[in-house]
């Protein structure tokens, strides 16, 4: 069994242990070999759209469109982990209180405000992604104890504009 040695990271959520004993399975490293090697993957995200300013900007976002905390996905042979902002429960993702002059791309759930989600801007329609139809993401729903939310997932369209997380 090897020693801690001070300031060796030790992992506190069982998520994190299983992946590094699935590495550890794999590779057939060392538990500390196979945790510094998880370490070491880059953490990356699709960058937010600028705030919304002004009196509709959301009060409970303060008009950037996600909650203060993220999803990360890690895939045991991935090169980097993906976090994903999870969407402000309040205005849906689009940062504006009321709603005006939201377009439907930038809502969780567009046709619950009355809007057509496959709505295209005229310079964009040559340039649209069949998949995300232009978003450069998915709202991918998920839930909690407290109930539904939606995660930010980049479309692969987006893969080119990841950046690294903060």
């Amino acid at each position: 069994m090897g020693r801690l040695r001070s300031g060796d990271p030790m992992p506190k959520d069982s998520a994190r242990k299983e992946q590094i004993r699935e590495r550890m399975e794999r590779t057939g490293e060392k538990y500390t070999q196979a945790a510094r090697a998880l370490e070491e993957r880059p953490r990356l995200m699709l960058p937010l759209p600028e705030p919304v300013v002004g009196v509709d900007a959301c009060r409970v976002c303060s008009g950037c469109g996600v909650e203060q905390w993220a999803v990360v996905f890690a895939e045991p042979d991935a090169g980097a982990e993906l976090e994903c902002p999870v969407l402000c429960g309040s205005c849906h993702g689009c940062g504006r209180a009321r709603h005006v002059g939201c377009v439907a791309r930038d809502h969780d759930d567009p046709e619950e405000f009355g809007l057509d989600p496959f709505e295209e801007d005229d310079d964009q329609a040559a340039q649209v992604c069949g998949s995300c139809r232009g978003r450069r993401w998915w709202p991918m729903q998920g839930f909690d104890a407290d109930g539904v939310y939606y995660v930010r997932v980049p479309c692969g369209c987006s893969e080119a504009l990841l950046v690294a997380a903060p």
